[in-house]
């Protein structure tokens, strides 16, 4: 296919997706964590983080994100249209990323094939929801498909520095850190006794330390390392390993896959012709097999994420049957004590002295069932902490057979 056709073809896929988005921009309702974010962003005006206050995610993507919203104001939009004009600078952003990325992969791959696969992004229903939101993860997203692409390319120091970048958005952003590097190591696997062959892994590495080290460094001279330490490593960590999002991750992974089966299959389907004999690839095998290791590491995390959020959920569920059957012995309690006190209440307005023993009664019952509310009580918590500590528990274990 001529190079003009291409790019006409691609831009009116692109050009598709924009005018989706913008729609959406203009009529979907704001949800509750953009208000959040964009409050972070208009923070950044007035104070300074780390030391006057721990912010909730790295600071790169929102000093990127306060460029519309001071456009907007000295435009005299308003506050609404500020957000408006945010969110449809963060659509034509990633609309521009779209174009740029597939347009440089005419180097490596069929021209329809790419063709095909941005259709098949520009109408997948989760990415049009979700790359116009005022979220810094989009942000970080692009940054990791750039670095993505100069895997591909073998050019270790660009693909570092880009997921550094990304890290600095959003420490999220960790997966693609795992995802290039597990790519490159299986490189220098791969020519292990042939010279140079950790050259790669080791300035990636560097790479991506480069960015992330300069920003430490200017935080800590006005917060100081404590502080800065804290909110980039201990805080967001603490966060992923102890939160349980897993009825959400689990919920969010059914709508998704349940509205764009054909995406899903046919990505995983992709991943799959990288590793097989050269269909449209026009690289070396080394080079397919490196982007083929760096995309199944990403899938690899998806599905152990979306396991370990089913895995947790059943566990909850089985607990909630279990205590279901205390709450129904502690409810049948309560309604024997309401019909001892009501008992006793017609006894003294009848006049007569209710006898020793019907209290004694009363006061064991009523110990009965305080001790019941507190095992209760108990067994809510252990089930709450439990739940935390399986997901966290999982992680580590993750990581700990990823790094061994």
């Amino acid at each position: 296919m001529e190079p003009v056709r291409f790019r006409v073809a691609l831009g009116a896929l692109v050009g598709l997706y924009l005018l989706i988005e913008l729609v959406y921009v203009g009529r979907l309702p704001l949800a509750m964590d953009e208000f959040q974010f964009a409050s972070e962003i208009e923070r950044l005006r007035s104070a300074v983080p780390y030391r006057d206050f721990p912010p909730y995610k790295n600071l790169l993507g929102f000093y990127l994100q306060s460029v519309p919203l001071a456009v907007g104001r000295w435009l005299g939009l308003g506050p609404w249209n500020d957000l408006i004009l945010l969110k449809a600078s963060m659509a034509i952003a990633v609309a521009l990323t779209i174009f740029w990325i597939a347009d440089r992969l005419r180097a490596f791959f069929d021209e329809r094939s790419i063709l095909q696969a941005t259709a098949l992004l520009v109408v997948m229903s989760t990415f049009l929801e979700r790359s116009g939101v005022i979220r810094v993860e989009m942000l970080a997203s692009l940054l990791g498909l750039g670095g993505a692409l100069f895997l591909l390319r073998g050019r270790a120091m660009a693909s570092g520095l880009l997921v550094g970048l990304a890290f600095l958005v959003t420490q999220k952003a960790i997966y693609f850190v795992l995802a290039v590097g597990a790519a490159f190591a299986f490189e220098c696997l791969a020519r292990r006794g042939r010279e140079g062959s950790g050259r790669a892994l080791l300035t990636f590495a560097l790479s991506v330390l480069a960015p992330v080290v300069l920003y430490f460094g200017a935080f800590t001279l006005v917060a100081g390392v404590d502080r800065v330490w804290q909110a980039m490593f201990v805080d967001s960590s603490q966060v992923a390993l102890w939160t349980d999002y897993s009825d959400k991750r689990l919920e969010f992974w059914q709508q998704t896959i349940s509205r764009n089966p054909v995406f899903y299959l046919l990505g995983v389907a992709g991943i799959g012709c990288l590793l097989a004999p050269p269909l449209a690839a026009r690289r070396p095998v080394d080079d397919r097999r490196r982007f083929a290791v760096h995309s199944l590491v990403l899938l690899a995390l998806c599905l152990w994420l979306g396991w370990g959020a089913a895995s947790a959920v059943r566990d909850v569920s089985t607990d909630m049957a279990m205590r279901k059957e205390v709450l129904t012995g502690l409810r049948d309690d309560l309604q024997g004590l309401t019909a001892e006190v009501a008992a006793l209440r017609s006894d003294l307005a009848q006049g007569k002295t209710p006898d020793g023993s019907r209290i004694d009664a009363l006061d064991a019952r009523l110990a009965t069932i305080s001790e019941s509310l507190a095992r209760t009580a108990e067994a809510a918590n252990r089930m709450a902490e439990a739940s935390a500590q399986a997901v966290g528990d999982e992680v580590r274990a993750f990581l700990s057979r990823f790094g061994g």
